[in-house]
């Protein structure tokens, strides 16, 4: 299930059906981000899509949300200035437990994971956990099931001065805390050295190391933003606590030069499900 930005308007979109539906315009002029959700204990064809951006003619940050059933948009939320500073690259909105997640950030760098209740319009912001010193990556978030994840690592430069992927760790957010003075998060893996090593020999920038990460499953999967012609793709699973590496992908000469960006598609909430 695919959610388009046909500027000015945003569309639900099935490859698979050939169904294409252009949704009504929103109060929003900007859009940091936007995502779709099946709507949970309703028919496989019930869904929502909710956006979070700026409005210039109300000058404020909003949250809206679109209800297939009313075939409308309503504000849920507006969003408090000072948090409304969004991450750029890799910047997703997850949903996980009927909740919306996103990463934010304040004027001095501050990190945060914003979350907002769907159906209750509530929300909080919880800090990322704390790390050691060192060059930070930017920070990813994904839900595997009922989990939701966030993953970060650290890079140094190497001895030709270039960058490095160091170390990079999963948390695990424990919703028990989210009113307590703790952050929230339960380190629950490391990436082995290996695969460290081996993200090393193809990446481009060791901030931003990947350029895609998404929770299939139990499996949290990360692929590599490097080398478009030695894709590497690697996977923990949450359930077996094991890491693992798929066969890096190689394409030839020919349709390298044809290949302007890559991306990761995943079909959700099912590949049948009717948009109108």
């Amino acid at each position: 299930m695919f959610l388009l930005r046909t500027a000015p308007f945003l569309s639900v979109c099935n490859p698979l059906t050939t169904t294409l539906l252009q949704l009504p315009s929103i109060k929003c002029t900007t859009i940091d981000v936007a995502g779709i959700m099946a709507e949970e204990g309703e028919s496989t064809d019930t869904y929502k899509v909710v956006v979070m951006g700026f409005s210039s003619v109300l000058n404020a940050h909003l949250i809206e949300i679109y209800d297939s059933k009313e075939r409308a948009w309503r504000i849920a939320k507006q969003v408090p200035q000072e948090n409304a500073i969004m991450m750029g690259r890799g910047t997703e909105m997850v949903f996980c437990e009927g909740y919306m997640y996103c990463l934010m950030s304040s004027a001095d760098d501050d990190w945060n994971v914003m979350g907002f209740n769907i159906r209750e319009g509530i929300s909080f912001s919880t800090p990322l956990p704390e790390m050691a010193n060192g060059e930070k990556t930017n920070p990813y978030l994904l839900a595997c099931g009922s989990r939701l994840l966030l993953s970060r690592g650290i890079f140094n430069m190497g001895r030709g001065r270039e960058e490095l992927l160091q170390e990079f760790i999963i948390w695990e957010f424990e919703k028990v805390k989210v009113e307590s003075s703790s952050s929230g998060w339960k380190e629950i893996a490391r990436m082995l050295p290996p695969l460290c090593e081996a993200l090393n020999r193809t990446l481009f920038d060791a901030e931003n190391p990947f350029m895609c990460c998404v929770g299939v499953g139990d499996c949290a999967c990360f692929v590599s933003n490097g080398d478009i012609q030695a894709i590497e793709v690697v996977v923990y699973n949450v359930g077996e606590k094991t890491w693992s590496s798929l066969p890096s992908g190689h394409l030839e000469e020919e349709s390298f030069d044809r290949v302007w960006e890559s991306s990761v598609l995943t079909f959700e909430p099912r590949p049948d499900m009717k948009v109108l």
